[in-house]
């Protein structure tokens, strides 16, 4: 799985590689830090919430869009 901790932006600033361990995307989990590069992060999950206590958001059924007549 390829993150970025809260400090990293993604247009210049490197990727936190994480080789050890399950998230959903999207999902912010707790990263253990296990190896340091010039500018890339690796490191294992350790902590992720309860996929059972989720906050899901229903998708629209029904686009809000609609065309003209």
């Amino acid at each position: 799985m390829i993150g970025r901790h809260e400090g990293q932006a993604p247009e210049i600033d490197g990727q936190v590689y994480i080789n050890d361990g399950m998230a959903y995307p999207g999902e912010l989990v707790t990263v253990e830090v296990t190896e340091s590069h010039d500018y890339d992060l690796v490191g294992r999950v350790v902590e992720r919430p309860d996929p059972r206590e989720r906050a899901l958001k229903p998708r629209a059924a029904v686009p809000t869009w609609t065309a003209p007549r």
